[in-house]
């Protein structure tokens, strides 16, 4: 369930970004003064900064994000009037395109899923009180973990080839960022401990032990 909270993310920001400098550049033709050119990037800041780093698995990544972030924070307080209009919509369309590609890279994070099985596992726990028959996971689901828990480190070393690269794709041009998402999964699927896990991860999504 929360993998499907984090895939939904990917969609609202890519949606509504967009849109958000649709409305805040109407009515271009009248030039903007600084005041409100300052207001339309603290509204860009404030919309990104509502979802939060995605981070993801490959560190020069999550920096950019955060150089693209504090670049966005100085201008909310230093924008002139020129750096509005195509200069904004310029600098939303490049924050957002990494943000979409630092989701798609999720898909090659064994790491990420295992901390987000444990969680839920966590979750579930402290919902019952030790020693109480819904406490103990079932063997089927104890199995689960064992095996995600040994294959997760192998996993990583893995998909390391579909990684590499990564922080040099031009977030902005599709086309390259199809081929190394293309390439990427062709290496996670030759991965034996990827394709071990698949069914133990499908044993825990099923007994949904996010929910309350």
């Amino acid at each position: 369930m929360r993998r499907l909270g984090v895939a939904l993310a990917s969609v609202l920001v890519t949606a509504t970004v967009p849109a958000a400098w649709s409305i805040a550049s109407a009515g271009e033709a009248d030039p903007v003064t600084a005041k409100q050119c300052r207001h339309q990037w603290a509204d860009l800041s404030q919309l990104h900064g509502e979802n939060g780093n995605p981070g993801g698995p490959v560190p020069a990544l999550t920096k950019r994000w955060r150089v693209t972030d504090r670049r966005a924070d100085r201008m909310v307080q230093e924008a002139t009037a020129d750096d509005c209009g195509a200069t904004i919509d310029d600098f939303a369309d490049a924050w957002d395109a990494l943000e979409t590609f630092q989701y798609d890279l999720y898909a090659f994070d064994p790491a990420h899923d295992l901390q987000w099985a444990e969680a839920d596992r966590r979750h579930y726990e402290e919902l019952h009180s030790p020693g109480e028959p819904d406490n103990e996971l079932s063997p089927k689901l104890k199995r689960a973990f064992r095996v995600i828990r040994h294959h997760t480190p192998p996993a990583i070393r893995d998909l390391r080839p579909a990684l590499a690269g990564a922080e040099d794709v031009a977030v902005q041009d599709r086309a390259q960022v199809k081929a190394f998402l293309q390439h990427a999964h062709e290496v996670k699927r030759s991965s034996s401990h990827i394709q071990r896990m698949r069914h133990p991860y499908h044993v825990i999504g099923n007994a949904e032990l996010d929910e309350e």
